[in-house]
């Protein structure tokens, strides 16, 4: 399916763009085909929903890939440990232990923190600004990384704690092990990820494809006697 951008929806973000140019797509369903890498515009695939589209652009939907798994309803799961940190009637702050995915996706539906969440505070007490199987779902972290989330518990403080996360006015600090040594002791790491081309569940670095994604490093401490 092929969608021509008009001057009205020139400006719009992709997952609000598709629907209104096509009433037969839900937004939701756009939010889906769009991080399933369903969807290219002028010929690129994006995977990043906020992406702007501009009068003329051309967004070409890959129908014939299902995404019918993401399509399965959610629901809690009390059996999985929440270490809440803080908790207001805004937000929570979580420390995520290792081994827990984030939020449901191929292959997965009921062991993860979003699943956790449901079980505490259902769809109503959590944001639904990341969609359906992202609710509260800020930012996130991968499966074996442990460390700090935030989720937020309405709309507006979802959208404002994405704004500060997107304007660089959140820090956030990793501790990681890592193999060899850099050979600089100071660096920066600036590329874009996006998800990998035959594997859902895995991500993979792009030249110019996906969210652009930058990380500036510092050794602490050396191990490495080469």
């Amino acid at each position: 399916m092929e969608i021509i951008v008009n001057s009205k929806n020139s400006g719009n973000r992709l997952d609000k763009a598709i629907p209104a140019l096509q009433p037969k797509l839900s937004r939701t369903s756009a939010q889906k085909y769009i991080r399933a890498n369903n969807v290219s515009v002028n010929g690129k695939i994006y995977d990043a929903i906020s992406h702007t589209v501009m009068e003329n652009d051309i967004i070409t939907i890959n129908e014939a890939i299902k995404v019918a798994e993401e399509d399965k309803k959610i629901e809690g799961n009390p059996n999985i440990e929440l270490n809440i940190v803080y908790e207001d009637k805004f937000l929570l702050v979580i420390n995520k232990q290792a081994g827990l995915t984030v939020h449901p996706g191929a292959g997965n539906h009921t062991d993860t923190l979003v699943n956790a969440l449901l079980a505490k505070y259902d769809f109503k007490g959590l944001s639904s600004v990341a969609g359906d199987t992202k609710p509260g779902i800020v930012h996130r972290l991968d499966r074996d990384t442990t460390g700090v989330l935030l989720v937020a518990k309405d709309n507006a403080t979802h959208r404002e704690l994405s704004r500060q996360i997107k304007d660089r006015e959140v820090q956030r600090i990793y501790h990681a092990l890592v193999w060899n040594k850099p050979t600089l002791i100071v660096g920066k790491v600036d590329t874009f990820m996006g998800r990998h081309h035959s594997d859902r569940r895995k991500r993979s670095v792009y030249k110019t494809t996906g969210k652009h994604a930058v990380t500036n490093y510092k050794l602490i401490k050396s191990y490495f006697e080469g």
